[in-house]
């Protein structure tokens, strides 16, 4: 089964800290989601969960991210960007996306984009789910 291996693949990158690497595996498996079972959908979003709560990509980005959204609750997305050097909009969509998932966060689609509202925080180096801000 392809996704078993590109799951084991994955799993092969993230012991070996190759962020990057496990992300593109991720992103190339998500690309083929759209004809599996709602069981193996499901498999997949708790995998990617589990990967974007130890993702040092989203870590960053809502070091950053959630300082502005505390202070701005509301902000727009697409106005986050430009507070986000080096990154990317589909590194950021990524982020807020799965900080949502997470709890880390409520977006509120607002037009072609997304109000951030603050829910949780973060706390060294990792994700707190459960602790409200």
């Amino acid at each position: 089964m392809v996704i078993h291996d590109d799951y084991v693949e994955c799993q092969n990158f993230m012991a070996a800290e190759d962020w990057d690497a496990a992300r593109r595996v991720l992103q190339g498996i998500a690309y083929s989601m759209p004809d599996e079972t709602p069981e193996v959908k499901a498999r997949f979003t708790a995998l990617m969960k589990e990967f974007a709560s130890r993702d040092p990509l989203v870590s960053g980005v809502l070091r950053i991210a959630m300082p502005l959204i505390r202070e701005q609750p509301g902000i727009m997305q697409t106005a986050m960007y430009k507070h986000l050097p080096g990154i990317g909009p589909e590194e950021a969509r990524y982020t807020f996306y799965f900080a949502e998932q997470l709890g880390i966060l409520r977006r509120e689609k607002k037009g072609n984009s997304y109000r951030l509202l603050p829910v949780g925080e973060i706390i060294d180096g990792g994700l707190s789910l459960s602790k409200p801000i």
